[in-house]
């Protein structure tokens, strides 16, 4: 099971599993740095996943809210480094390019995401 986090909007949390089945739930809120652990917690209960199911995290690596582009990175390199998972930074471009990365990916943490916070032009 694939988790995937986006925290770009200021305004939501996207949380989404990719994998036999799928999920995804968009948490509205305006405290992302308070809300994104809890809400992520919940999210894996409600899907009836721990953390030892997950293969890999995806996460938006931007651009959009400076915080939430923050918390959203720093969340899936500390989900990947403490779980020994492999961690891929996506956008809008290149998510199922990603996607297919993680499914074939090495089951270890060899290095953390990078934010963007402007495009690249």
């Amino acid at each position: 099971m694939i988790l995937q986090i986006d925290s770009t909007n200021r305004q939501e949390i996207t949380l989404g599993l990719i994998g036999v089945t799928a999920s995804s739930e968009t948490i509205k809120t305006e405290k992302q740095s308070e809300n994104l652990l809890p809400a992520l917690n919940k999210f894996l209960s409600k899907n009836n996943i721990q953390l030892a199911d997950l293969k890999a995290v995806l996460v938006n690596i931007g651009s959009g809210s400076y915080t939430g582009v923050r918390i959203g990175v720093t969340v899936a390199n500390t989900l990947g480094w403490s779980l020994d998972l492999p961690v891929f930074g996506y956008n809008l471009t290149n998510l199922n390019e990603n996607i297919a990365l993680a499914n074939k990916a090495p089951q270890k943490f060899n290095q953390p995401v990078l934010p963007t916070y402007l495009d690249k032009k």
